[in-house]
Formats: C-alpha cells, structure tokens, sequence
C-alpha cells in the first residue's frame, strides 16, 4: 500500500473514531515525507490533523478512561467494597429474596448509611453501572451496553445510568434506541422524577443522536429523512455544522428530483 493509501486510509479510521489506528499510519507517512509528497500526500495538512485533532483526541481518550476507572472506584468504596467485588454481588443479582437482609449480597457490600438507604434493587444496578464503567475505561463498547440497560432495568431512575446507556447505544451506533434512552432522560428531568438537572445534557446528546442519524440518511440519499433529523437535532441544540447539513439535504433533494 502506498503513501497515499495510507493516508486515505487514516482519514477513514479518523471519521470511524479510531484515532490511535490513525495516528500510526500518519506516523508511517510522516516519517518519509518526500516519498508521500511525491504521491500527492498533503504534508502540511496531514501535520496539522495530527497535531490538532488526531494526537488531542488520544490523550482526551486517555483522561476519559481515567475518569471512568476513577468514577467507578469511588462508587464501589461508597458501597464499601472494592471495584472488582462488584461481580460477586452481580452473580447474587439474580436470586430473590422478599426481604434485603435475607440476600447474600448485603454480606458483601459494608454496613454503613449509604448501603442501608439502598434498595436492593438500588445496591445491583450500581454494581452493574460500576462493572460498565470498568468496561467503559478499558473501551468495550458491547459489555458497557450489557451492564448500563441492567443499571437501568434494576434503577430507572439512576441519571447516571440513563446518560451513560444513551452515550453508549449512540457509541454503538443504536441511534434509534440512544434517540429514545435520551428522550425519557428528558422528559423525567422535566417532571423532576430524576436528581439533578440534566435536561440541558440530555437535549445536547438527544440532537447528536438525531444528527447521526439524519446523516446516515444523507449518506444514503433518502435526503427527505435526513432533513427530518437534521431538523430535529437542531430543535434541541442550536448547531451550525446541523444547519448546513439541512441546506445541502435540500439542495441534493432538489437536485435529484430535477
């Protein structure tokens, strides 16, 4: 494969969110740069994506793992455990018992206030949220959604665990569902049925749903359903980049029916 190629192709791992992919393939082509330019490789504009999206977008990955492994650790010691006993109380999740001092799992996690204000159906979806954060820092995106839609199931009231199963179906590219996991985050914030005020979040995460969305539409041409999306993601957050897409939408649409 040639330089070019390469170049195309970590262009392709950029778009995709593969950013480390990327970054060693534009490593290669930097590393014999009359060879690329030689090829039609753009140096300058290939310096300029590294330094400013390619190598940021890795160290931000890098820092949001930590906070995930950071999040997860203080909620297993609110819990009284460590942040890798939460499978122990996850593999008791299934048995049932008609009174919380009855289960095994009230063993496991520490007698102090915050356990004890638990339901038990409260103590399993924050292990499972715990597990997902785990998942989450360690970047396995199909075991983050197992373990955040069993938060939600045993805690649908859980903020947290809401944003998070709406992040991680968009991540997964479930845009229908991330566009429903956000729409019922704000409509319970509205009606004050969740703490803390994520309405403004959820709207943000709401509209970049919807946007992804309009624009596999866009990509397909079905540009009557992408200006839908477009128009919608706009409704919930003012975004330029959205606002142009809605004008090329039409402009394809018109130009199509020509």
């Amino acid at each position: 494969m040639g330089f070019y190629e390469d170049t195309e192709k970590g262009y392709k791992f950029c778009n995709e969110g593969e950013w480390e992919k990327a970054h060693d393939l534009f490593e290669k082509v930097l590393a014999t740069q009359s060879q690329a330019k030689n090829e039609g490789v753009d140096i300058a504009l290939l310096e300029e994506i590294m330094a400013t999206v390619v190598k940021p977008m890795i160290s931000s990955r890098k820092e949001g793992s930590r906070l995930c492994e950071d999040d997860a650790k203080n909620r297993a010691k609110a819990l009284g455990i460590n942040s890798e006993d939460v499978d122990k109380i996850i593999d008791k999740a299934g048995e049932n018992y008609l009174h919380k001092h009855e289960s095994p799992i009230m063993n496991i996690v520490a007698n102090n206030p915050h356990t004890q204000a638990l339901t038990l159906k409260e103590i399993i979806a924050e292990a499972y949220f715990i597990r997902g954060l785990i998942f989450k820092s360690k970047r396995d995106h199909a075991n983050v959604l197992k373990d955040f839609i069993k938060a939600v199931e045993n805690n649908p009231y859980d903020n947290h665990a809401l944003m998070n199963l709406g992040l991680a179906n968009h991540n997964n590219g479930n845009y229908k569902e991330a566009i429903e996991d956000f729409k019922n985050l704000v409509q319970l914030a509205s009606d004050g049925k969740i703490a803390g005020d994520l309405t403004i979040h959820a709207c943000k995460h709401l509209s970049h749903a919807y946007f992804a969305r309009g624009k596999i539409e866009y990509d397909k041409g079905n540009y009557d359903e992408a200006i839908k999306d477009f128009e919608l993601a706009l409704k919930h957050n003012h975004d330029d980049i959205t606002f142009e897409y809605i004008e090329k939408a039409k402009a394809k649409k018109a130009e199509t029916s020509r």
